[in-house]
């Protein structure tokens, strides 16, 4: 119950701060150069454990930054900090607004079907119904489900309810989209389509987050590769050198143990 009132808060907070963009056209957050900033953030909680430690890195408007990391490593914590979920114990974030589509789909849908679930964010942004619904089913046809726009939304498969979950999330119109272990469970096939939407998103300009430890599915998108072992970032540069490090030491699978090169690491269809 906890983590639901977080996420339907957080999802209200976006609406809000969407809402107050829209009607402040001297906001600086249309498309700025420098849209995220970290310095020095460390998280530390109650018990004592230290999930994050010195934290510092920035990202650009269009950016497609794959963080890569063993579970347990501070990766959705780090997410959590950046999607003002939670709040670092010491450092500074300097974000734009950032939407979040969380590991756990499920947890994030709140509509009894797609078309309803998109229409929920978009009436919360002062839409009226007619154009909510006329633009929820352009973002489900932009995700591949308008054929279950009135199908029950919690029979949809992992695959699926992930792609509604970006639909929910893109209906806020946000300046980064942050992807939470967006592979996990997930077929074949419904990685396939979610690496094809994530190629769509990137040829749009949308700047991207994505934290992973399966980086074979998705690197070749990227032009940003962190690395993230025990709260501390050990690697922050290109792709390209980010695959030579000894991706064991930090309980990442090398990619290149099965496959030939950089642009071999993207399963949706061919670059």
């Amino acid at each position: 119950q906890n983590y639901l009132k977080k996420i339907i808060n957080f999802l209200l907070m976006q609406c809000k701060n969407l809402f107050l963009t829209k009607i402040n056209p001297t906001s600086t957050r249309i498309f700025p150069k420098m849209i995220l900033d970290l310095n020095q953030v460390s998280k530390t909680f109650p018990d004592g454990t230290e999930a994050l430690k010195n934290i510092t890195f920035s990202l650009e408007s269009g950016d497609f930054c794959v963080i890569g990391g063993a579970n347990g490593s501070g990766k959705s914590v780090l997410m959590s900090l950046i999607a003002k979920l939670e709040k670092p114990t010491s450092g500074k974030i300097t974000t734009e607004y950032a939407g979040l589509v969380f590991q756990e789909a499920d947890s994030q849908i709140l509509g009894e079907t797609p078309l309803e679930d998109v229409c929920y964010s978009l009436t919360n942004i002062g839409l009226k119904p007619a154009a909510a619904k006329e633009n929820a089913l352009h973002l489900l046809e932009k995700v591949g489900l308008r054929e279950k726009a009135d199908h029950n939304a919690r029979t949809l498969s992992g695959g699926e309810k992930r792609r509604l979950a970006v639909a929910s999330v893109l209906a806020l119109e946000p300046n980064i989209i942050i992807f939470d272990e967006p592979f996990a469970n997930l077929d074949w096939k419904s990685v396939k389509q979610l690496c094809n939407l994530l190629l769509e998103l990137k040829s749009q300009g949308k700047t991207i987050i994505l934290l992973t430890h399966e980086i074979e599915k998705i690197l070749a998108l990227a032009n940003r590769f962190l690395i993230l072992h025990k709260g501390e970032i050990v690697f922050d540069g290109n792709p390209e050198t980010g695959i030579k490090e000894n991706l064991e030491n930090y309980g990442i699978k090398n990619p290149l143990v099965e496959y030939k090169n950089l642009k071999d690491l993207f399963w949706g269809d061919s670059l």
